[in-house]
């Protein structure tokens, strides 16, 4: 839709660029705000979302790149413009996720609290994110008649636009794990793994109006992924709540 938001002489500002820049500045304030209530220092959500940040813009690149491998070996450097495509959101997560744990093993830093921190800051960004690339005009979904579909420039006709689909979907799973965090205030660990259950959920939902080829079995790539992300968030749950109703030596709960 406007791809290029303006232009400050021979420099484009895209819109996408800055989309990413504004879920990550979100990101760090919400983790500067959620780290301390669980006796964290707010000083290391900075470094935190900077790892998250390289790592997973450089895992969702490279397995973009590695999924179109043969338009990108034709042309290397494309695999540094990210106007050449785009990017794969589990890539990303899988990439953030390494990052991050290195850092949270460097400082010793508890694991499920960051777990849970990064539970709702990745849906947060991510639901802010998808905004950029429905204003970048990719990531769209199937032609559509109905009265919701949008007509990109260049495109053959109406479509449906499955980023801001995906941006609702991220945004109230943003909202559904915050509440619980504020409310409730879960045992720590438990947020990441109802986050990885509901997200694996909705992407597999939304990719069924994208037009992704399948790869196997009749699925997408990212619904492929899907399936075992929404099984490992079941069994995390199942786990900490029997955890949780298991009785200690002393006869309280864990």
């Amino acid at each position: 839709m406007h791809p290029v938001l303006f232009q400050i002489g021979q420099w484009a500002v895209y819109s996408y660029g800055v989309m990413l820049g504004l879920a990550f500045v979100a990101c760090w304030l919400l983790a500067r705000w959620y780290l301390p209530t669980r006796g964290v220092d707010a000083e290391v959500a900075l470094d935190l979302v900077l790892a998250a940040a390289a790592g997973g813009i450089v895992g969702a690149r490279v397995l973009y790149v590695a999924t179109n491998w043969e338009v990108f070996a034709a042309n290397p450097l494309w695999m540094f413009q990210l106007q050449r495509g785009g990017m794969v959101f589990y890539g990303g997560l899988v990439g953030g996720a390494l990052a991050v744990s290195a850092y949270v093993l460097i400082r010793k830093l508890p694991v499920p609290v960051i777990a849970d921190g990064a539970a709702m800051a990745v849906p947060l960004g991510s639901g802010i994110g998808r905004i950029g690339c429905f204003l970048n005009g990719c990531c769209a979904g199937r032609p559509t008649g109905a009265f919701f579909g949008v007509t990109f420039p260049g495109g053959a006709g109406p479509v449906v636009p499955t980023q801001l689909l995906d941006s609702a979907a991220n945004l109230l799973i943003f909202a559904t794990l915050l509440h619980l965090a504020v409310r409730s205030r879960p045992r720590p660990g438990l947020l990441w793994w109802l986050f990885l259950a509901l997200y694996g959920v909705s992407r597999f939902l939304v990719e069924m109006l994208r037009t992704n080829p399948p790869v196997a079995l009749g699925l997408t790539q990212a619904q492929l992924i899907s399936i075992p992300t929404v099984i490992a968030g079941v069994v995390g749950l199942v786990w900490m709540l029997r955890r949780r109703a298991v009785p200690s030596e002393g006869g309280g709960d864990e």
